[in-house]
């Protein structure tokens, strides 16, 4: 029998459990009560309690913008109060308390998608400013559109790196104010640039666009600051006149005047156009002609047009790269076929020499040396063969200087499409001549068996194609070199020109190839060998000495060597000490007294007579410098860094050097400008005022000083 122990229970905690018990039924009663209502509401309308969205009011939008109203009904009859859709349990209006029902009950997340509180938030003048001054140097910098603000994707990429809290501006606020406003900043500090500036350099060209067919003028200054170069873009303006020299001198002036240059220390550099000269003359101003452009007219008018021989064989050459200009894919699939089919017998030449190899040094081994022998002959034989087949496979000839290393580089690389040659851009007979060159084979494949195998080159054709291209090739690569703008560029032009002058001489060495010559007699500065005698080169009959006579002769004339070209040449240290430069004090006096002449207005004119006996006076230190420079020490430091060196011990100098040797060879900087133009107007822009264009150029090219 099991015995119940009786609980006494205390009056409090009966009376407590009782309310409690009591409090809980009223709260079931209330429950199912509204849970009936519910239902009843639903059963009339049709529709269930998760179909039912709640209805925002105008005081609760931005509440019931949050994910939790997606899982969560308001009950107008019942304020404060929400169902559960999941479980339709009533809870207080709370998004923390109602949030974690949902994460708890029902596993439910918070989207991705959902806004932040921080992306509400307002942000600051100044870091708006400073995105939408971001946005603008995105557009200049990159040379996009003004309307790629107005972009989804754009506008996408600003939400999500930015936040809710940024809106990206219209595109007329950064036409309208935020690039004026960059560009009349940077404009202000280029002008305090010039301040200061001693002595300046300008090119300036013409150009039409392809679309709209206006007319733009450009204008370039260059100046050495502490002897280091900087390049300005001062203006790329509409032109609307007539191109005379009346009308683009006073647009010259006008802009010189708005950037507080003057004219008296001032020199331009600019191509032979009979209205620039005009301009020259009115403006009153030094004037040199562009080293480039009178190079290319030694070679295609003077030179070219003048040797009927070569111009017959030209309208051959341009008759095939036309035959094949819209052929470029049945180009390319013969180029990769026989690229691999070299590769192949490279690999197998390979092998081939590691089998001799192998044969000498069983050789060495044994005594059977007429077996070996035999094995050896065959193996050489082998070795011929493949060569053979190798040698008729190359799409150049085999003294092609620079094929080997290129295909053993990356043979991809020797893979080059037939280019045409352009009377208007420089140096693109050579250009032309090089994908030729380069083609031979690939060109003879194509054409054999078809109506027009006439086009096919000869041996004898190769070789004069092959001659004329180690001829034209120092051109181009001194037009490039002269090209540049963060080096001195004016000291080369008499080395560069001695070069070319001894090139187009009768005693050329066959042996050595264009490119080695320009380079290691320019480039390595071994000027001082060019008096060197040459061997001879046969070029056979086809009017290269006639040429090479003609453009000499057009050399002397458009670029003579004056004695300030020839000072620019001495006062840049790594030519010191050759015959193409002053070495002596007499010399450099005779160079300095010109500079005087041809600057009247310059700021030592005053002190000539002090400057030339300061000159003269100089230690046997400066003479012997002068005569006899350290060469390993011209190899490796920088001309401008070695006159700011020695600024101290040779000031007059120094102070001439500051103002010749900013003086840029060609109008290329110029005609850069008129490419990143071209980038600007394009099919899509067509309509570009032409003031926005003046603006983008103008902080694409200087922003980075403001």
């Amino acid at each position: 029998m099991v015995r119940t122990k009786n609980t006494v229970c205390s009056p409090s905690l009966t009376k407590s459990s009782k309310a409690s018990n009591t409090k809980s039924n009223n709260n079931k009663d209330l429950t199912s009560s509204f849970n009936e209502a519910v239902d009843q509401a639903e059963s009339a309308c049709g529709t269930s309690a998760s179909n039912i969205e709640p209805e925002p009011s105008a005081n609760d939008t931005n509440l019931k913008s949050c994910w939790v109203w997606n899982h969560f009904l308001q009950i107008e009859s019942k304020p404060g109060k929400a169902i559960c859709k999941h479980c339709k349990k009533l809870m207080a209006i709370s998004v923390s308390l109602m949030r974690y029902h949902l994460n708890v009950k029902h596993r439910q997340k918070i989207p991705e998608d959902q806004p932040k509180i921080t992306d509400y938030r307002t942000m600051t003048k100044e870091k708006k400013m400073k995105l939408d001054t971001a946005i603008a140097n995105f557009n200049v910098q990159d040379l996009h559109a003004v309307n790629v603000v107005m972009g989804k994707g754009f506008r996408n990429l600003m939400k999500v790196a930015v936040g809710q809290q940024y809106h990206v501006p219209h595109r007329t606020t950064f036409s309208r104010y935020r690039i004026p406003k960059m560009y009349e900043a940077c404009k202000l500090a280029v002008i305090e640039e010039f301040k200061s500036a001693e002595f300046v350099c300008c090119t300036t060209d013409m150009w039409v666009d392809n679309f709209k067919h206006l007319a733009y003028m450009t204008l370039t200054a260059h100046v050495l600051r502490n002897f280091e170069p900087k390049s300005y873009v001062l203006a790329t303006r509409h032109f609307p006149l007539s191109h005379t020299g009346i009308n683009i001198a006073e647009a010259v002036k006008e802009i010189i005047k708005e950037f507080g240059i003057s004219l008296s220390r001032t020199v331009f550099v600019t191509d032979n156009g009979a209205n620039i000269r005009c301009a020259r003359r009115i403006l009153g101003v030094v004037h040199y002609g562009c080293f480039a452009h009178n190079l290319n007219l030694s070679l295609a008018v003077d030179g070219f047009e003048n040797v009927p021989q070569i111009l017959a064989l030209f309208e051959k050459w341009k008759a095939v790269v036309k035959h094949f200009q819209f052929k470029s894919h049945a180009v390319s699939k013969k180029q990769k076929e026989l690229l691999a089919k070299r590769q192949q017998l490279e690999q197998r030449r390979k092998e081939i020499e590691l089998q001799l190899r192998k044969a000498n040094d069983a050789e060495k081994e044994s005594n059977d040396s007429e077996t070996l022998s035999e094995a050896e002959e065959v193996t050489h034989e082998s070795l011929n063969k493949e060569m053979t087949e190798e040698n008729s496979c190359e799409g150049v000839l085999l003294n092609d200087h620079d094929y080997n290393e290129i295909f053993n580089r990356n043979p991809q690389a020797y893979i080059e499409s037939l280019k045409k040659m352009v009377p208007t851009r420089w140096n693109t007979n050579c250009t032309m001549l090089r994908s030729i060159s380069r083609n031979f084979k690939v060109i003879e494949e194509l054409l054999v068996g078809t109506e027009h195998q006439n086009l096919i080159f000869s041996h004898q054709e190769r070789k004069q194609i092959d001659e004329l291209l180690k001829f034209l090739t120092p051109f181009k690569t001194a037009t490039d070199v002269l090209q540049g703008q963060k080096y001195s560029t004016i000291s080369w032009i008499i080395p560069t020109i001695a070069v070319l002058m001894e090139l187009c001489s009768n005693d050329t060495n066959d042996n050595v190839s264009a490119d080695e010559m320009i380079f290691s007699e320019i480039e390595d500065f071994g000027v001082g060998n060019m008096g060197k005698p040459m061997n001879s080169i046969h070029h056979g009959d086809f009017g290269l000495n006639a040429l090479k006579e003609k453009v000499r002769i057009s050399l002397e004339k458009r670029i003579p060597k004056t004695p300030i070209l020839r000072l620019a040449c001495s006062l840049d240290f790594k030519f010191k000490g050759d015959p193409i430069t002053y070495s002596s004090v007499d010399g450099m006096m005779e160079g300095i007294r010109d500079f005087y002449k041809t600057f009247p207005n310059s700021n030592e004119n005053r002190q000539t007579a002090t400057d030339l006996k300061s000159a003269s006076s100089m230690t046997e230190t400066s003479s012997s410098a002068l005569r006899n420079p350290d060469h390993s020490e011209a190899d490796n430091v920088d001309s401008f860094q070695w006159s700011k060196d020695h600024q101290h011990t040779f000031p007059k100098l120094s102070a001439i050097a500051k103002k010749l040797l900013c003086i840029v060879a060609t109008s290329a900087p110029a005609e850069r400008i008129f490419s990143v133009a071209g980038n600007i107007i394009t099919a899509q822009r067509s309509n570009i005022a032409t003031q926005n264009v003046d603006r983008m150029i103008f902080l694409y090219e200087n922003l980075e000083i403001s």
